[in-house]
């Protein structure tokens, strides 16, 4: 509730796990792996060390440290900054940097806090004017979990933008532990909205 209208609906279920022989799972993108790769904040800071227009860095200071407890690795640093149009498409290590509790479901949590991040804005990587200003927010958001993992060791995040238009993007994504297991998938719809 807020200012006394109700503003999330939430619905959830539960299954007891249970072994079958029926299974499959997609395949985990190859890609370079976290160690590999620098954090999106160096990444960032970088950037903002070559000759730019004021008016773009100003843009890509407001995409710096995104959150200090989580840690992200941009598999292709382009879709971190936006400045050329690019397929809706971008993966991402990213993981709590604060080591947590063993209870396997404060990390279901995390990872739906995680999913939140990035997965909308795959939705502007095609838009040809890398400075322009937008008005996003999550309209509905969904996650289920597959298998059992940590937030707090690398998990890449696959996100891929299917339909942006009318003020509307929908994006959906994949959470894969190191060794390739399908942790979690993800959807989300939100107002992706230019400001004029």
């Amino acid at each position: 509730m807020q200012n006394g209208k109700n503003i999330v609906n939430m619905q959830v279920s539960f299954k007891k796990e249970e072994t079958d022989p029926f299974q499959h799972q997609q395949t985990m993108p190859k890609c370079k792996r976290p160690e590999e790769l620098e954090s999106s904040t160096k990444v960032m800071e970088a950037k903002l060390s070559e000759n730019l227009s004021e008016d773009l860095k100003k843009t890509l200071k407001q995409r710096l440290g995104i959150d200090p407890v989580v840690e992200f690795r941009p598999v292709d640093p382009e879709a971190l900054y936006r400045l050329k149009p690019m397929p809706p498409r971008r993966l991402t290590w990213v993981k709590i940097i604060e080591k947590l509790d063993d209870d396997e479901n404060i990390h279901c949590c995390a990872a739906a806090y995680l999913s939140d991040y990035i997965i909308i804005t795959t939705s502007l990587l095609p838009n040809e004017k890398s400075s322009q200003k937008f008005f996003v927010t999550s309209l509905d958001h969904s996650i289920w979990f597959h298998n059992k993992f940590r937030v707090d060791d690398w998990l890449l995040y696959e996100t891929e933008s299917c339909y942006t238009g009318g003020g509307i993007g929908f994006a959906t994504g994949r959470f894969w532990t190191q060794d390739g297991l399908l942790a979690a998938s993800v959807a989300q719809q939100g107002v992706v909205r230019s400001l004029l």
